[in-house]
């Protein structure tokens, strides 16, 4: 009853950083109850991670709205007195139109960080496409008309296939290819007409000229959009990639809590085996989710701050969680194959102390670095000895079980390679694989955190002469 209600008790992230902190690494079972109530909180984020129907109502709500606010000025007209002036004189200035609309639909998406992403993309596109456009009215003033040099002709072609060709070729986004070859065909046929209309010559730059125009509306468009993803509030790239690495976590120390129960156990657990293949496969889909997460997030952040730092942090988690990932199959293969008989549970009782063992501090450790990484790092001393701690303790664990293996291996007479044993062997050791992928990841956080004092007392030793000398004059004085 008492563990019952301590896995309930967690109820915020602090309250899992504390727990963390606190947590008793004594004994298999109470790192376990630790454990247990950390990835209870954090499992239950899944359903927050995973409501696609929740996102993409809250993005059409979004977007109908904003339409709605778009198209007002279309239905009451830019003379009316119920629409604020600003918005009125945008409608004059022709900057609200439809063609704003269309750049905001193809705008908008599920969280700041696509959004301002498309909306790169998009005014990417349109201002190439406006600046080529220009300058070819500048160049060729009027367009091809039967009155102009024989060369305007061929010219005209030779820059539509090269814009054409090069925005095709290069690596180019797919948005800034809508908008940049929808919007040159329609400019690029009025200057092989000679219909020059609406395009500034001269090298003049005008707002009202069509290409120039262009590129304004685009941007009304598009600010539009990014204004939608961030009110009623935000909708954070950052915050999805932060929860989808918790989440990560859970799913698969629960896989490879599944995975010892399922090879340990005496009894036939085939439908066991039959769910673990399918969650391997939704950890790679996760996997790969988290992944856009932390690329489309430096939208957020354009690289700077504790977003970035967290991006950083989160970036080099999933490369160890991925390492992690790449074990599962090997292991799940020697569950498949394993026959369970008298051999195998020689073999393996034996290890179950040892196993327990691992894997209960190995679980505190892939949870505190995945603290750690949601917050870009290590925050504190105290959380930077509890890391070190039981990184310590999941190393010495899983030389602990090396050690056993081989020892149980010449108490069974056993020869240093044997066939009949092989599942055994691979599952041990993608087991001390699990273990040192963890370590590992904790190095990586406890080395910027050395790394990070060790530059903080760099900068105080240079500045300690600076403030003895100035404490010297003015003792002087």
């Amino acid at each position: 009853m008492a563990d019952a209600e301590k896995s309930h008790s967690i109820k915020s992230d602090d309250e899992v950083k504390q727990s963390l902190l606190m947590a008793d690494e004594t004994t298999p079972v109470a790192a376990q109850s630790t454990y247990d109530s950390v990835n209870e909180y954090w499992w239950s984020k899944q359903k927050a991670v995973s409501s696609e129907f929740r996102d993409n109502m809250g993005l059409a709500l979004r977007g109908g709205l904003m339409c709605l606010v778009i198209g007002v000025p279309f239905m009451l007209g830019p003379d009316n007195n119920i629409l604020p002036e600003f918005w009125n004189e945008l409608r004059r200035k022709g900057l609200i139109n439809t063609f704003a609309v269309v750049m905001f639909v193809f705008t908008l998406y599920k969280s700041v960080g696509e959004t301002v992403c498309f909306a790169w993309q998009g005014m990417i596109g349109t201002f190439f496409c406006s600046l080529t456009v220009w300058l070819l009215f500048q160049i060729f003033p009027g367009g091809v008309t039967p009155e102009a040099p024989p060369h305007y002709f061929p010219c005209g072609v030779a820059i539509g296939l090269a814009f054409t060709i090069l925005m095709l070729g290069l690596n180019v986004s797919l948005l800034a290819q809508i908008f940049g070859l929808s919007n040159f065909a329609f400019f690029y046929m009025s200057f092989m007409l000679g219909h020059s209309d609406g395009f500034s010559s001269g090298w003049e730059i005008d707002t009202k000229g069509a290409a120039v125009s262009m590129v304004m509306v685009s941007s009304v468009g598009v600010s539009l959009a990014i204004v939608a993803s961030l009110l009623p509030w935000p909708l954070l790239m950052i915050r999805k990639a932060q929860t989808g690495a918790e989440v990560l976590t859970s799913e698969t120390l629960m896989l490879w809590s599944r995975a010892v129960k399922v090879f340990l156990s005496e009894g036939n657990m085939d439908y066991e085996k039959d769910g673990m293949a399918s969650t391997q496969s939704h950890l790679q889909v996760n996997a790969g989710t988290l992944g856009y997460a932390i690329e489309n997030s430096w939208w957020e952040c354009f690289g700077l701050g504790s977003w970035q730092r967290s991006r950083a942090a989160l970036a080099t988690y999933r490369l160890r969680m991925l390492d992690n990932h790449d074990r599962m199959p090997s292991v799940l293969f020697a569950i498949e194959h394993n026959d369970q008989e008298k051999s195998h549970l020689d073999m393996m009782n034996p290890l179950k102390e040892q196993i327990e063992e691992l894997m209960a501090h190995s679980q505190i450790l892939y949870q505190k670095a995945t603290v750690a990484a949601v917050a870009g790092g290590i925050a504190s001393e105290e959380e930077y000895n509890s890391m070190a701690e039981s990184k310590t303790k999941t190393s010495e664990s899983a030389s602990t079980l090396a050690r056993a293996f081989q020892k149980t291996k010449t108490d069974l007479g056993l020869p240093m390679v044997n066939s009949d044993q092989m599942d055994e062997h691979c599952f041990c050791f993608n087991l001390c694989s699990h273990a040192r992928i963890a370590t590992d990841l904790a190095d990586e956080f406890i080395g910027a955190w050395k790394k990070g004092n060790a530059s903080a007392a760099s900068k105080v030793q240079a500045c300690s002469p600076c403030l003895t000398l100035a404490w010297s004059s003015t003792q002087g004085t």
